[in-house]
């Protein structure tokens, strides 16, 4: 009887009635319709092809329509670049409007909202990233809160057991990510993004991690993405982490011009993995449309002049809030003041200070080398970078790991050995 009914109601000759009536039994009929074919779900893709005064009046139509049924009319209004329905949309996702008034379980998906909020900005359509983000939260029941992005927080850090952690980590990944891109950030929110982009055992937690990596736009999210692109060694989470950067990022144009610096600069570094150079490749193919050196670098010289701008060499190193201390002011120079007999030098002949290194960040990234040029059997590239770790920090926490990893390294060439 469900199925002739929904087949009854994509028939009827009144589409904005059906339209309204079809999206009701949606939503009521939630779990039914997970296990049937998408028949229904066409005509509620069919709003889309209304003529502009049937959309109208649509619109008029769904003011009386329960709250979860009307969003769902003019997300698709909006889909088809309705302006009006766009606007009563956002009016529509203040916050707690649609809290915990979905009866959809959160895998339920056939509008797709999983997939715009996940690529909207790719697509060229922000619009649509940000009201699919707020309608899976309303679907979650989750409130578009700090108290509800620290609550996530708290799940992300909990210490799951062995074989239960995927899920709960992931939804909460998930939840603090669009919650981002809904607005709702907290240093303490985005530093654990950044940890779990750090996790050396899941890299689905990693890759979930670089996919929102870039909602908030700032400087240190691309200065942390580019440390971790360096490290890793998952082709998906590699993947994912240059598609922030380049496109799915929260970036400005000139910001991505200064990227591609960066991006040659790896692509260029032979102490780097091959898979992670290649990557960057990739990256600048995407940017810049080609690759060479020359080529790529003519290309930052062209949009320099588009966008009326110098690109800079990782501008996002001095503005990301690096943890690293300031360096202390310099000691006062030996030997005699200045005077009118020994001018001091012009401030353009002084050459400035080397900015203190991040030993701690630079041990870590060099541990994970030398253990991904360990899996790769280049055992000369892993104690490459042992040394630098035991060279900058023979005392540090990273040597000891170092040390154990050179034992690995020791073993698997005796192992090795004809």
């Amino acid at each position: 009887m469900k199925r002739v009914a929904i087949l009854m109601l994509a028939l009827l000759p009144a589409r904005l009635a059906t339209a309204i009536d079809l999206v009701e039994y949606t939503i009521n009929e939630a779990t039914y319709l997970v296990q049937m074919t998408s028949t229904g779900m066409v005509y509620i893709g069919g709003i889309s092809a209304l003529k502009p005064a049937e959309q109208t009046d649509l619109i008029k139509r769904s003011a009386s329509c329960p709250a979860p049924v009307r969003a769902i009319l003019l997300y698709q209004l909006a889909a088809a670049k309705n302006a009006q329905g766009a606007a009563e949309l956002q009016g529509l996702l203040k916050p707690g409007v649609l809290t915990g008034k979905f009866k959809f379980p959160r895998h339920f998906d056939p509008l797709r909202w999983r997939e715009m909020a996940f690529d909207g900005r790719e697509r060229k359509r922000l619009d649509l990233q940000s009201f699919a983000s707020s309608l899976i939260l309303a679907q979650w029941g989750l409130p578009e809160t700090a108290a509800s992005l620290s609550q996530q927080v708290q799940i992300l850090r909990k210490p799951w057991g062995s074989g239960e952690h995927a899920t709960p980590m992931q939804e909460a990944l998930i939840a603090i990510g669009l919650l981002h891109q809904r607005g709702v950030s907290t240093a303490e929110s985005q530093q654990a993004l950044e940890m779990a982009l750090r996790n050396e055992n899941d890299p689905t937690i990693r890759k979930l991690a670089a996919q929102f990596m870039g909602a908030t736009g700032s400087p240190r999210s691309i200065k942390v993405l580019f440390d971790a692109l360096v490290a890793e060694t998952e082709t998906g989470c590699m993947k994912q982490i240059v598609r922030t950067l380049i496109v799915g990022g929260d970036y400005a144009d000139t910001t991505r011009v200064s990227m591609a610096l960066e991006f040659l600069r790896i692509a260029e570094d032979a102490k780097y993995p091959t898979p992670n150079r290649q990557w960057c490749d990739f990256a600048l193919r995407n940017l810049a449309g080609r690759e060479r050196a020359e080529d790529v670098r003519a290309w930052i010289a062209k949009r320099e002049k588009e966008l009326g701008f110098t690109a800079e060499k990782a501008p996002w190193e001095s503005a990301s809030g690096s943890a690293a201390p300031a360096p202390p002011p310099a000691a006062p120079a030996e030997g005699p003041a200045p005077s009118a007999s020994t001018p001091a030098s012009k401030p353009e002949e002084t050459a400035p200070a080397a900015p203190k290194p991040n030993r701690e960040r630079e041990c870590t990234m060099w541990l994970l080398l030398a253990k991904n040029f360990l899996n790769a059997k280049n055992y000369d590239k892993a104690e490459e970078n042992i040394r630098r770790i035991l060279d900058a920090e023979p005392n540090g926490s990273s040597a000891a790991e170092a040390r154990k990893l050179q034992k690995q390294v020791d073993a698997a060439r005796k192992g090795a050995a004809p």
